[in-house]
């Protein structure tokens, strides 16, 4: 966003990613950048297999393995 739009939310975006990532079974993280901006990292769990009881929820979020790259943002 440019300088004339910042301040014009109602700062409910990142509760919003944090509740469908929640309902996703997956773990969203958010950093400031060194050099300004923002770091937006998404964890998600493995998919599952359905069993007779249905859909399972994932046991908690497991970091993937290597290097981590930020998310690009325009």
């Amino acid at each position: 966003t440019g300088a004339s739009e910042r301040g014009r939310g109602h700062g409910l975006g990142l509760t919003v990613a944090q509740g469908q990532a929640g309902v996703l079974g997956a773990r969203p993280t958010f950093a400031n950048a060194p050099d300004g901006g923002a770091i937006a990292t998404l964890d998600l769990a493995p998919e599952r297999p359905e069993g007779p009881e249905g859909p399972r929820r994932p046991e908690g979020p497991k970091r993937p393995e290597g290097p981590r790259r930020p998310a690009a943002a325009d």
